[in-house]
């Protein structure tokens, strides 16, 4: 497959999620209105939530100035590009959505079938963890926040919910909301957090000059569970 457009990891709430450049979107869409004042309004447009479904970065010019950059998750960059309603719009949702097929492949790969197969995905994953290593240095958010979150004890991520119960993670943080059990900003309100269903972690992000605390949502097996039953009870009245 031909890349169209460059796809990275980058680090959402203490989870590894694949993202765009917004710019460069937004250059590939060939949009007539600025930058800045394109993803302004598509962010309150759309209700597209910091931390959920982008993250921003300052980026050091050569000039000696400083660029904000939006990274996006795909599942925002597909609806920007469905309600550009072009070809090109069309063309790149597609190229998304292929991206997302081909990275659940990796993800989920076969078993090998013999000794050959089994030595060269040997070192497939070897090769995958070294380049995720080189990758993690050189991340803003320092690879070891990322290595504490993933240690959870038995709780799931909210990503990780999402999988197990086949939803969409974004579609799954809209549904929480309207139910009124989780915060806008994502996080459940105290009374889910006391019933056990939820804790909350917090973590730190070292950047160049600042430290940044952050929240991130856990889901207990016991709230797993209920999230589950709730799922199973609305679908039947939908």
């Amino acid at each position: 497959m031909r890349e169209l457009i460059p796809v990275s990891e980058k680090i959402f709430g203490g989870e590894k999620i694949q993202t765009v450049n917004a710019r460069e979107l937004h250059k590939k869409l060939k949009v007539g209105s600025r930058f800045n004042d394109w993803i302004r309004n598509r962010i309150e447009k759309y209700g597209f939530i910091d931390g959920i479904d982008f993250i921003t970065l300052t980026k050091n010019l050569v000039s000696g100035g400083k660029q904000k950059e939006y990274y996006i998750s795909l599942d925002m960059a597909k609806e920007l590009c469905m309600v550009e309603n072009n070809e090109l719009g069309r063309m790149f949702r597609k190229y998304f959505i292929e991206v997302e097929k081909r990275y659940k492949k990796i993800q989920t790969p076969k078993l090998p079938q013999n000794y050959l197969e089994a030595l060269k995905e040997l070192v497939r994953v070897e090769e995958e963890r070294q380049a995720l290593e080189a990758e993690n240095k050189q991340m803003k958010p320092k690879a070891e926040a990322f290595n504490d979150l993933i240690s959870t004890e038995g709780k799931y991520t909210m990503s990780e919910v999402a999988k197990l119960l086949n939803w969409g993670r974004n579609r799954l943080f809209k549904f929480l909301r309207m139910q009124g059990i989780l915060r806008s900003n994502n996080e459940p309100y105290q009374e889910y957090v006391d019933r056990g269903y939820f804790k909350l972690r917090t973590y730190t992000i070292k950047h160049t000059d600042f430290e940044e605390v952050k929240v991130q949502t856990l889901v207990t097996p016991k709230g797993l569970e209920w999230i589950r039953k709730i799922l199973k009870r609305e679908i039947e009245f939908i």
